[in-house]
């Protein structure tokens, strides 16, 4: 199965061959090809997830999560959580991928967020 790999920069260099990225901020490592399943989701004082059946049938499939303003807190390890301070905190620029997507739940925290979702096959 083919691989995507995003490599996230702060500083510093980043060396690109057919299968790896390094970078000083370290690597997201998604397995699958991107698919049609992409969303804009504005995170705010109620927890949220992924659009139903986004990442393929019942949200089973994987779900790339960039963090593009503000923070959120995330948990994946329940569809029904509410993610708190002792979940993940996620900055802006920050990636997470989570299978099955359907566990994903988000929610912010001190103001609204912007995350960009995008799924893998």
């Amino acid at each position: 199965m083919p691989r995507l790999i995003l490599g996230l920069v702060c500083s510093g260099l980043v060396l690109l061959a057919p299968s790896l990225a390094v970078a000083q901020a370290g690597a997201v490592i998604v397995s699958g090809r991107p698919t049609s399943g992409h969303e804009q989701l504005t995170v705010s004082t109620a927890a949220i997830g992924i659009t139903a059946n986004l990442c393929g049938a019942g949200n089973r499939g994987t779900a790339l999560i960039g963090v593009t303003a503000d923070q959120v807190y995330a948990s994946m390890y329940s569809a029904t959580a509410t993610p708190a301070a002792t979940d993940f905190t996620l900055n802006p620029g920050t990636f997470m991928a989570v299978t099955p997507a359907r566990n994903l739940r988000m929610i912010r925290v001190t103001s609204n967020a912007k995350v960009t979702v995008q799924c893998f096959e």
